[in-house]
């Protein structure tokens, strides 16, 4: 009786210990049905579709630069009125030319209240015009005195724009305008921006005219889109935003960790940088788990069977996108063992009867 009693005992709680690493083992895995994992309290209020790798169109799939893009709508009148023009300011030193009129020629200093004072004409506000705008006005002030002068302008010395660069550079700095266009590339990289961040999410806010706009660093410098290289005006402020690494996360058969994206961009260089465990993975369940970029408690859970060879091809295709979660599943014999594992030193259950025995016959 008392044989039966322990023996009893002891499968009562193997059996229990069983279903409990099996429930949980069906409860997580990423092989389950939507239905099997939306019905489970703990993914109550999350959404998730399901897809095979090899039976969906990937060109559909988000790019990189997508998950990090914003509405830009309130950029495109600034692109299409991408021109530079400097402004004369106080502290700029001009010189000033009238054919045939030596009295007026010579150099003016504007002051602080943004004047000159010329012969005849007295002070005279030019500040905030062109070169061409303040010729013009000249002009017309002077065809009070003189018949049809014809005026230059030429600025000697830039004293009193600038723009200003800040943020995640080496070099904050304000920069000096002149007559020569400086676009924003010019004035990041004179600054020490490191064009090879390593981050798809690389921003820059310009601030102009108290309107906030976002530049798209990645579209600028790594696929050249020659539109964002606006030219900068006087009293502009680009600040570079500070990103960290891209990274995405992998568990499972595989060297788990966090892994730099720009090194991984698609899955078959992540998988073979994460170095697969052959001997104990399930190659035909390798899962992408990705949220849904406009919803939150929304996510899609892309399989991949590299079981195949074939469907590599579509791997190497597969773009990944900062936070991906790569989980690579192990064999069902695998899984076994590791239940065994965990339940045998515990329960000792195939030594129970042999040592139950021994102390009967001592």
């Amino acid at each position: 009786m008392l044989l039966i009693k322990l023996l009893k005992k002891y499968l009562t709680r193997f059996s229990l210990l069983i279903l409990f690493f099996l429930n949980i083992s069906c409860s997580f895995s990423p092989g389950m049905s939507p239905t099997s994992i939306e019905s489970s309290d703990i993914y109550e209020n999350l959404d998730l579709n399901f897809y095979n790798i090899e039976d969906i169109d990937l060109s559909s799939l988000p790019s990189h630069e997508q998950k990090y893009r914003e509405n830009e709508n309130n950029l495109s009148e600034v692109i299409l009125n991408n021109e530079y023009r400097y402004l004369i300011g106080s502290g700029d030193l001009l010189e000033i030319k009238v054919t045939d009129i030596d009295e007026i020629n010579g150099e003016f200093l504007v002051d602080s209240q943004g004047m000159i004072t010329l012969p005849y004409a007295g002070n005279i506000l030019i500040k905030d015009k062109t070169k061409q705008e303040g010729e013009s006005f000249l002009k017309e002030i002077l065809s009070e005195y003189y018949q049809d002068p014809e005026i230059s302008i030429n600025i000697k010395e830039y004293n009193s724009r600038f723009v200003y660069v800040t943020g995640e550079i080496a070099n904050p700095q304000s920069i000096l305008l002149t007559d020569k266009k400086l676009s924003i590339v010019d004035a990041i990289l004179s600054t020490g921006y490191l064009k090879d961040q390593k981050t798809f999410d690389k921003k820059a806010l310009l601030r102009r005219n108290e309107v906030i706009y976002s530049i798209d660093l990645y579209r600028l410098f790594n696929e050249i889109d020659t539109d964002l290289n606006l030219f900068l005006r006087e009293d502009d402020v680009l600040h570079i935003q500070q990103k960290s690494e891209d990274v995405v996360h992998v568990f499972g058969e595989a060297g788990q960790g966090v892994y730099p994206l720009f090194q991984n961009s698609s899955l078959t260089s992540l998988l073979s940088n994460a170095k697969i465990n052959q001997i104990t993975a399930n190659t035909a369940k390798i899962y992408v788990i990705r949220e849904d970029l406009e919803n939150s408690l929304k996510g899609n859970v892309y399989r991949l069977d590299a079981s195949n060879p074939n469907s590599l091809i579509f791997a190497n295709n597969f773009n990944l996108l900062a936070g991906d979660v790569i989980f690579v599943s192990p064999s069902e014999i695998v899984r076994w063992n590791r239940v065994i594992s965990l339940i045998t030193p515990q329960s000792g259950i195939f030594t129970t009867r042999q040592d139950i025995r021994s102390s009967l016959e001592e």
